[in-house]
């Protein structure tokens, strides 16, 4: 656990994980406080409404996944959804308890001994999570503005976190300029 998450957060219930490409525009205190209620659920996360057989090239049918539905009661189906891990609420003491970790690293090794999954680090998450997420709704991590152009304008006035996933950073030049206006209130010029 110390090597994905600190161990100095362990004594906490709940935290939250945000990526550093991420700008939080909301109080934070209602999912804290109103979230991860009920068992098993370990994490809350926005959901992008699309189901995990469409999601990173995942095949249902891989003997691995396969192999993992005979193994756990957390299934891996087609009624799960995929969910984008920039930001996250953990509650910390189900996340050791449920040994998410272990579950988690079984998907990175099964990935590295043959496909599974394509796209990163998010996948193994996702999979390892399974059963276990309460979905936010899409405002808490409105992703997408380093490669998206265009997004609706209302979108992201509602959006509770906006997440600069994808190549075009706001603090690079190559940044999308649709988006920077967003990125500038926050800017530390000290930070850069």
């Amino acid at each position: 656990m110390d090597r994905i998450l600190p161990w100095e957060v362990m004594h906490f219930e709940k935290v939250f994980y945000v990526d550093t490409d991420c700008v939080v525009q909301s109080c934070l205190a209602p999912i804290y406080w109103n979230s991860l209620m009920r068992l098993p659920v370990t994490v809350a996360a926005a959901t992008r409404k699309m189901k995990i057989s469409r999601y990173a090239g995942i095949d249902l049918k891989h003997p691995k996944i396969v192999e993992w539905n005979e193994l756990h009661t957390h299934k891996i189906n087609n009624t799960l959804v995929a969910f984008n891990a920039g930001f996250l609420l953990m509650n910390l003491k189900r996340w050791q308890e449920e040994d998410v970790l272990q579950d988690i690293i079984y998907w990175i090794e099964a990935n590295s001994n043959g496909f599974v999954y394509n796209l990163g680090s998010n996948p193994p998450l996702v999979l390892g999570l399974a059963g276990r997420v309460e979905y936010l709704e899409g405002a808490w991590n409105v992703d997408g503005l380093g490669y998206r152009r265009h997004m609706p304008s209302r979108k992201l006035v509602a959006a509770k976190v906006l997440h600069w996933t994808g190549p075009k950073k706001p603090w690079n030049s190559n940044a999308l300029p649709e988006y920077q206006k967003l990125w500038q209130p926050h800017r530390q010029p000290e930070c850069e």
